[in-house]
Parts: structure tokens; C-alpha cells; sequence
């Protein structure tokens, strides 16, 4: 960015040495502002500063129309002008001439950059087109500062115009701002220079006055009334005699900044509904993608939270598809919007467990009159694969040596073992009693009611919900408008969320580097390039870490485990990002074996009560050929020279043979070599001995709550309860404006395009994900890995 603005520094000084003859283009388009571009960003201000759209928060349209007989402004004169994400484009009328303007900026940080080309109808005075470029700067909330130039040239004249400005905010607040700008166009015959100076006060939240002084002895007064969506202005310009010379009047559509007026009349009249129906992830493809992100979700309602105009929301979860993690993320936020005193309202047609988890987070449950709760409880289930790899001729050998390390299991039995019936017991166990307890206390039910539904109800009609306390009334998203009606007792006005106009965030409305939070993501299996990406989270923690803004990190996990050199490389990043600034982990529905691995080292782990984690430990197999090559038709001979060279003669893409003795002895030492490595390491990084380590360690898996009993998370809870975690550990105080910065980006991939032709088929993406996974396990069977049992991965942790 250094390098950038020294570029731009450099071009525009050299348009203002250069400057040969012409008028102040910098002043005519600052004229339809009213006040310069560095004290107030719309798409008018970008005419006087191309690099200004860059700092709008969401697209803005603005009129502006002179009323004058006093040259150079007359009575017509007008400007259209359009910003969308930093791209834009105007029309200006002025009498002899139109004019056509489009622009482009960029933001990074508190930096602007922005170019232009604008040309006329017609060679007025000899000039036809040109170009301009900008460049805006807010690096502390007290001061914002810009430079223009403006390249003029046409069929007679070549003019260069520069200019500068700066706005100062004496309390670091947009109550009151002051203003100054100087322009200068040069030429032998003709040199020529523009000031002023002025001042803004916001006495309220989207009411302002102006005040301006030019250097030729104008001055104009002025004011803004801001109406949420449309604000409306007026400035009035009088010579040093206080002759009028003009009036200039503008509409601007857009903005967002708040407004006291807009807020006192309408305070809670409005709920916004919110539709959850279809898939929820991580990711999606940046475009043809219709699934719905997890950070994009838990923001609207942040900002929904945070919205004054807003009653409440309307939330369907009817036909939600999501991790079980996910559900636990809303419902965190569900009360968080609950706590801001906005009621929640949650309606479905058909819901399972998972999801009355979610909706018995609401004020009120809506259930459609034909729709249904299904309530079976809670399962964890294993496919073992044993037989079908006999009939394919595949044989496995498992190397284990720890009881509760349980990866293998579906290759080489045909049902569980002890020790892994026993720690997914201890799970189920312990994952329905939160449940249960949950929905208990926010239904203000028994516990006992919970189980009776479960084991007695199974399948819940509307009715019987009703009766039962499960649901308030009947009802359907289509009838929100209806519902919200009911409950309230009188008329009530329900918007779609996509029509819903954000307000501006409070942390856009102060200027300068804003401290926050890094959000970086780790999601699906310990690989290097692909899964969690290894590699690519290493550079990310080294961007956090070295960023001055970033205060702190929320490291969101999502990991099965995998491999254990990308386990190590992002421990060792998390590492040493603690040590310059906090680490706070978020556990997803699973973060185990290299999932663990990868968060041991934060200062503070946060796990949801079902998260499955722990299973510290690591474990191997060998998968070869035990007839598949015959019933295939293939033999295989080979020349070798090595005592164990033949294990890596292929039968298409397995080893020929098993490991003999020696080679077993060996690969087992190593695998406990690995072991007492993730022991130690975690012994280290939670503060405890390697033997109070390895006592609740040996490969076994628990939930969230039961990790928090034996010390190896800190907290249960989701994002919201990380991002407080991490600020308070940053020395950042609960009120205090921090913005999260999201790390995840959205792919672009071929998937793309298998996305486009199978969005209503979740089917297929379902099965392309399963054979992700198959692959992932046929590729590393023959590796020691912290890895988890095929089931507890899931083919979701599989996806582009």
C-alpha cells in the first residue's frame, strides 16, 4: 500500500507542475458538494475525488440542481451522479455543454485509490475529455486528507489541475469537523489558485450544518437532513456583500449512516424475516452458488440486533440442512438477539431434534398445521466395510495400540469395539442431556416432558406440540406479516431480510485504522494444500500477526484431524500468533485427533457442549491386495533391490502384500514415537503433565462439556462467546467498536459449475462428497495420521 501511494503522490504532483492553462475542475465539482471530499464521502464528492466511493458502505445515488443567474452557475444546471461497490458514473448538464463521467476506486484500510475518464458533447472552450485520479486517506479518526489531479485536454488546451484538502475532527466524532481545501490550475498567461475553509456540526445523528469560506470572498451556509434511505440538502452561496449568488439543492439515495430522527419515529416498527430454508455452510462458490453461509447468517442478525428500527425477526428453519455445530452457532445468536430486547419468532413445517434445539431458543415456536416435529434422540452410528473389502479381494491391517483410537475400526470389523462403544456412549450420553436441558429450560418444561416426547412421542403432530408446549401456535412463513400481527395485537409491517437496508456500521462511521478481530477458518481434514489447507493457514496467521489493526485471532476449527505434518506447521502458526497477540479457538461439530492438534495452542479454547473433540492419539493401516488383483485378471512381477522394496509394488494402487513382523514392529514404534509427541505437546500447551495428558489422552473422543470437565477446553460456548473471549483478552472493552475481519474467502472451482446443475439435487452433492471422503482415506490408509472414525468425519467436512 506504501508503494501504491507513493505512485499516486508522485502523478499527481507531476499534473500540478505541468499545469499549462484551463479552469479549476477540482472547484467546479467541489461546488455541487458543498464542502470538500475529505469531511463526507457520497458519489458527488467523488467528481472532486475519484478515490471518495471507495469509503461508501453500500451503493448511493445523488441529484444536485443550481438555481442561479450568477456565472459560472445558472439556473439548470444539474448532476446525476451513481456509486456501486466503488464503481461510478455521472451526467452534469451545465448549460453548454453535458458531461459524462466514469470512475473506479479501491479501499485498502484506511486508503483510497480512484481514477476516472469523463468526456463532453462538444470541444467547450477546447475541451473535450480527460482523466483524473485520487487518492483518500483516513488513518485516525481525527484526520481524513485527499489529493486530486484533473488532465483536461481537447482540441485546443492541455490543462492540469491538482488539488488538496484535509478534515479534522477535534473529538474523533462526526459531531463537529473542520474543513480546508486549495486548488491550483497554472498557465503562463493565466495562473490561477482556489481555497476555502468551512465547518460541519451534527448536533444530531443526521442533521447537519455547514458553514464554507472561499478565497474569493464567498462564503455559503448549508444543511443535510437525513431520512435513513434518502437524504435531502440545501446550501445557499453569497459574495463578500452578502449578495446571493446561488442556491444549490441535492437528494442523495443511499448512505446509511443513522439518523435520531429516523430512529425516534420509527423505533421497533418493523420485523424482518429471515428464510433458512436449503443448505448452510462454510463456504460457497462466489457466484451461481445458492447456498447460504454460516458468517453471512450470523451477521444479519448482528445487524439486526443492533438495528433500532427492528421489532423482531421471523426465522423459518423448515427444510434447513446444516452441521449439527451450526445449529448451536444460531441459537447463540438467537438469544444475543433476544438480550437486545427484540423478540424472536421461529416457524417450521418439519423439524428434527437438532433443529427444536434451535427453535426453542425463540420467544415464540410457530409450527405449520400440517407440518410435524420428529424427535428420535440422538445416535452415533458406523458402517464397517470389512465384508465388502473381503469380496473385493482389499486387505487391511490395523495398526493400534491405543483402545479408544477407533479410526480403523470400519475396515477391519464387521461391528465396535469395546472401548469405542463405550466412549460414543459417554458422548450420546452426554450430548442428549444437553439438549434435553437446554430445551427444558427455554420451554420452561421438565426434563422429564423432553424425554417423554422423545421416547414416548417420537413423531410429534401440531397438535400434540401444542398440547405439549413444544410449539405457541400454528402458523406458516408465507403468513409471517399475519403472525407477527397476532402476536403483538396490532398491524405490523415484515420485510424480507434482501430488502432490508442495512444501516452503516458504527465502526464505518469513524474514520481511521479500525482495530479488530481476525476470523480465520480451519475446516475438514489436516492436509497441507487441500481440507484445512496447511499451508495456506500459515500465511494467514502470519498476515494477522503483522497486521497492526488485527488485535486478536478467532481460529473457527471444523477439523476431523488427517495428517500429522499440517497438524504441526498451523500448531506452530497458532504458536507464534500468541505470542504477539490472542488466539482464541471456536470448535465447531467437530475439532478431534489433528483437530485438537491444530487448537491446543491457543489461549483459550471454546467448545460447543456436542462438539466432538479430544481423541488425542494417532493410528495407521495397511491396505493391500488379498485377491482383488485375481478377480481382476492383473499379476504383477517386479525386480527389487532393499529389504522392504516390494512393499511398494503396486496392484494398480494398493501394495501386493501385508507388513511382515518386522515391519509392523517398526511402523508401531513410530506411531508411539507420534504419540508421545501430541502427549507432550498437549501437556505443554494446557499447562499439565504428560501423565495427566496421557491418562484422559489415549485416542478417545468426548463432548464439548465433558472436555471442559477434564481441562482440555476452557469455555463452552460458540463465536459470539469467542469474540467476547478474545476481546477481553486483547484488553478491548465489551463496548468497544471492533469489527471481525473474515479470512474465508469465497472459492472460485470447477465446482462451480456441478453446483449450477445440482442445486436442487442435494443428493448428488451428498455422494460427490462421500467419495471425497473414500478418496481421502484410500489415500493416507498406508500413513500414520490423528485422524477420527469415518462416521464422525462426515462427507460434509468434503466440500470444494
Amino acid at each position: 500500500m506504501k508503494t501504491l501511494s507513493k505512485l499516486f503522490c508522485i502523478v499527481l504532483a507531476t499534473l500540478a507542475l505541468n499545469a499549462m492553462n484551463g479552469s479549476d475542475l477540482y472547484r467546479q465539482a467541489s461546488d455541487y458538494l458543498g464542502i470538500s471530499p475529505a469531511a463526507f464521502e457520497s458519489s458527488l464528492s467523488g467528481l472532486a475525488n475519484p478515490a471518495s466511493p471507495a469509503f461508501l458502505f453500500r451503493p448511493d445515488m445523488s441529484y444536485a440542481f443550481i438555481v442561479s443567474n450568477y456565472s459560472p452557475y445558472k439556473t439548470g444546471n444539474q448532476l446525476l451522479s451513481l456509486s456501486v461497490f466503488g464503481s461510478g458514473a455521472s451526467i452534469e448538464y451545465a448549460g453548454d455543454y453535458w458531461k459524462y463521467t466514469l470512475s473506479s476506486s479501491y479501499r485498502i484500510g484506511w486508503a483510497g485509490f480512484g481514477f476516472g475518464y469523463y468526456w463532453r458533447n462538444t470541444d467547450f472552450y477546447g475541451f473535450g475529455s480527460g482523466l483524473s485520479l485520487g487518492f483518500m486517506a483516513k488513518p485516525a479518526p481525527f484526520v481524513s486528507f485527499g489529493m486530486s489531479g484533473f488532465l483536461d485536454y481537447g482540441n485546443k488546451f492541455l490543462t492540469n489541475t491538482a488539488a488538496l484538502d484535509i478534515a479534522v475532527r477535534p473529538f474523533g466524532s462526526g459531531i463537529l469537523s473542520l474543513f480546508a481545501d486549495y486548488s491550483y490550475t497554472s498557465a503562463d498567461a493565466f495562473p490561477s489558485q482556489s481555497w476555502s475553509a468551512g465547518v460541519i456540526l451534527e448536533p444530531l445523528d443526521g442533521i447537519s450544518l455547514t458553514a464554507r469560506y472561499r478565497g474569493d470572498r464567498t462564503f455559503s451556509f448549508g444543511a443535510m437532513l437525513n431520512l435513513g434511505a434518502i437524504t435531502f440538502g440545501g446550501n445557499a452561496q453569497y459574495a463578500d456583500t452578502f449578495k446571493h449568488q446561488c442556491e444549490l439543492y441535492t437528494v442523495r439515495i443511499g448512505g446509511g449512516e443513522r439518523s435520531a430522527l429516523v430512529d425516534a419515529l420509527s423505533r421497533r416498527s418493523v420485523y424482518v424475516s429471515l428464510d433458512l430454508r436449503g443448505e448452510l455452510q462454510y463456504r460457497r462458490e462466489w457466484m451461481f452458488d445458492r447456498t447460504k453461509r454460516l458468517s453471512d447468517i450470523l451477521e444479519r442478525l448482528d445487524d439486526l440486533r443492533a438495528d433500532d428500527r427492528v421489532a423482531g425477526v421471523v426465522v423459518n428453519i423448515g427444510g434447513m440442512t446444516a452441521s449439527r455445530g451450526f445449529y448451536r452457532e444460531l441459537r447463540e445468536k438467537f438469544i444475543a438477539v433476544k438480550n437486545a430486547g427484540k423478540r424472536v419468532i421461529v416457524t417450521f413445517d418439519t423439524v428434527d431434534l437438532q433443529g427444536y434445539l434451535l427453535a426453542s431458543a425463540a420467544d415464540t415456536v410457530v409450527i405449520d398445521p400440517c407440518g410435524q416435529m420428529y424427535l428420535p434422540g440422538v445416535v452415533l452410528g458406523n458402517n464397517y466395510f470389512k465384508g465388502l473389502l473381503d469380496k473385493l479381494g482389499i486387505g487391511v491391517s490395523e495398526l493400534r495400540f491405543l483402545a479408544y483410537k477407533s479410526a480403523a475400526e470400519s475396515f477391519v470389523r464387521t461391528n465396535m469395539s469395546d472401548a469405542d462403544r463405550e466412549q460414543r456412549a459417554a458422548y450420546v450420553a452426554s450430548a442428549y442431556a444437553d439438549i434435553k436441558k437446554d430445551i427444558a429450560a427455554a420451554r420452561h418444561i421438565t426434563p422429564e416432558a423432553v424425554d417423554a416426547a422423545v421416547n414416548d412421542g417420537w413423531i410429534l403432530s401440531p397438535e400434540t406440540a401444542l398440547s405439549n408446549k413444544f410449539a405457541d401456535r400454528l402458523g406458516r412463513f408465507t403468513d409471517a406479516a399475519d403472525i407477527v400481527s397476532n402476536i403483538e395485537g396490532r398491524p405490523f409491517a415484515v420485510v424480507p431480510a434482501w430488502m432490508h437496508l442495512k444501516q452503516k456500521p458504527a465502526e464505518e462511521m469513524i474514520w481511521g485504522a479500525k482495530p479488530s478481530i481476525a476470523v480465520i477458518y480451519a475446516l475438514g481434514a489436516c492436509e497441507m494444500e487441500s481440507g484445512i489447507n496447511a499451508l495456506k493457514l500459515r500465511g494467514q496467521f502470519e498476515r494477522a500477526m503483522n497486521d497492526t489493526t488485527i488485535r486478536a485471532v478467532v481460529f473457527r476449527v471444523d477439523s476431523p484431524g488427517g495428517l500429522i505434518i499440517p497438524s504441526d506447521i498451523v500448531a506452530d502458526a497458532v504458536k507464534k500468533c500468541r505470542a504477539k497477540k490472542p488466539v482464541v479457538v471456536s470448535m465447531g461439530a467437530v475439532a478431534g485427533s489433528g483437530g485438537y492438534w491444530i487448537s491446543m495452542n491457543a489461549n483459550r479454547i471454546i467448545a460447543q457442549p456436542d462438539t466432538i473433540t479430544g481423541s488425542i492419539g494417532v493410528i495407521g493401516s495397511w491396505l493391500y491386495d488379498k485377491g482383488a488383483g485375481e478377480k481382476l485378471g492383473i499379476t504383477v512381477d517386479s525386480t527389487s533391490a532393499g529389504k522392504h522394496a516390494s512393499l511398494d509394488v503396486p496392484m494398480l494402487v494398493l501394495p501386493t502384500r501385508d507388513l511382515n513382523a518386522d515391519e509392523r514392529e517398526l511402523l508401531m514404534k513410530q506411531m508411539k514415537s507420534y504419540y508421545q509427541v501430541f502427549v507432550s505437546k498437549v501437556a505443554a500447551a494446557r499447562g499439565k503433565s504428560a501423565d495427566d495428558v496421557e491418562k484422559i489422552a489415549r485416542g478417545r473422543i468426548y463432548s464439548g462439556r465433558d472436555a471442559l470437565a477434564i481441562g482440555l477446553v476452557d469455555e463452552l460456548g460458540g463465536m459470539e462467546t469467542a469474540v467476547a473471549a478474545a476481546k477481553k483478552i486483547a484488553g478491548i472493552g465489551p463496548s468497544e467498536i471492533c469489527p471481525l475481519t473474515d479470512y474465508e474467502d469465497m472459492p472460485f472451482s470447477m465446482g462451480m459449475m456441478r453446483r449450477m446443475l445440482t442445486a436442487d439435487l442435494p443428493e448428488m452433492l451428498t455422494l460427490e462428497r462421500m467419495i471425497k471422503q473414500a478418496s481421502f482415506f484410500l489415500k493416507n490408509a498406508n500413513t500414520v495420521t490423528a485422524t477420527m472414525p469415518i462416521d464422525l468425519i462426515g462427507p460434509a467436512y468434503f466440500t470444494e
